[in-house]
């Protein structure tokens, strides 16, 4: 639709609206308003930066939807009304684009923050069967206990950095949940964590020589 017709359909629905609504604030609403163009099924006015309070009398529960069947009348089909910051369809443009970068920073976010929780399930996973397999040995205080299941222990990290591909993903995140599986597991079996990461890696690299 051009600008043309939009200003035209919006200066019959401010006559139309003034005939059934008896409030100068809505009228001056109405007057700062600026048709900035009409999409399918829906209509966009913009206001000024410094008008823009007034938007809040078009909104209000008596008044927008006398606008909106005004405007569904004016154009032929059911159509909804857009209040938007900015007076012309450049302007209204560039802060629709603003919008929606805003809007992928969220999603990017909201999708970073998802798969840090699976990675943070999936370690905490890892230390709770470290922790559970050592509390169903028998004979948990002898060292010979402990060796055997070390390298139980170890084979689920294990598992775990292969699952993540560590070496070539190693990040902070991984680095620190990987820190509380040996914590759980040095606490569990009474053994300095350092020390058993330290063995871990050990036995990570000569594993992988084989």
């Amino acid at each position: 639709m051009s600008n043309e017709k939009a200003k035209a359909i919006w200066a019959d629905v401010i006559e139309t609206v003034k005939d059934n609504v008896m409030s100068p604030s809505v009228f001056v609403a109405l007057e700062a308003a600026v048709p900035i163009d009409e999409e399918p099924g829906n209509f966009i006015v913009g206001f000024a930066s410094q008008d823009l309070p007034k938007a809040g009398y078009l909104r209000a529960a008596a008044v927008q939807p006398l606008i909106e069947r005004c405007l569904s009348d004016a154009i032929g089909e059911e159509t909804t009304l857009e209040i938007v910051e900015g007076s012309s369809l450049e302007e209204y443009k560039r802060i629709k684009e603003i919008a929606e970068i805003a809007k992928r920073a969220v999603t990017s976010s909201s999708e970073a923050r998802a798969a840090q929780r699976k990675i943070d399930a999936y370690w905490e996973n890892v230390g709770e069967k470290c922790t559970r397999g050592f509390a169903k040995c028998e004979n948990r205080g002898f060292n010979t206990t402990k060796a055997e299941f070390m390298l139980t222990a170890f084979g689920f990290i294990n598992e775990g950095l292969d699952h993540f591909d560590y070496e070539n993903n190693k990040n902070q995140l991984h680095e620190r949940c990987l820190s509380r599986v040996f914590d759980k597991l040095g606490n569990s079996m009474e053994l300095p964590p350092a020390l058993l990461c330290y063995q871990f890696f050990e036995w990570r690299k000569n594993r992988n020589k084989e």
